[in-house]
């Protein structure tokens, strides 16, 4: 019995002495933030071809402007939420961002005049944190 425990450890000793530590890499994070577009908030371009809202967005430093990614989207039937660039209802709603501001425009794709919409849009906004590759 007392052969067989003595075994036991030697064997468990060896066995996991092999094991090497494993370092742990930092995954970056994505981050998201939900708005709702109030119809009062877009812009209409001088010649009325074009309505922009500006979303402020403070978690979008300089960094993540340049290093990471940012994606936004539309629900436009108040359920699924439509990637952008999209064109949804012959309208081209487009997005653009700069630190600290996400920007969604509008335009008829037929070129004609615009009305912005009339009723709020949700609206939802991803932030993927990212280190540049060398």
């Amino acid at each position: 019995m007392k052969l067989s425990i003595i075994a036991l450890s030697l064997f468990s000793i060896f066995a996991f002495s092999a094991c090497t530590k494993t370092e742990v890499q930092q995954v970056k994070q994505a981050y998201s933030v939900l708005f709702t577009l109030q119809p009062n908030a877009w812009t209409l371009s001088s010649d009325n071809k074009t309505a922009s809202i500006n979303i402020p967005v403070p978690e979008l430093d300089a960094y993540m402007n340049t290093n990471g990614g940012v994606l936004a989207y539309i629900q436009f039937d108040g359920t699924n939420y439509d990637a952008l660039p999209e064109t949804y209802d012959a309208f081209s709603y487009v997005v653009t961002h700069r630190t600290g501001n996400v920007t969604i425009s509008i335009s008829d794709v037929f070129g004609g005049t615009l009305t912005p919409p009339n009723a709020p849009l949700n609206a939802k906004i991803v932030l993927i944190d990212a280190d540049p590759l060398h």
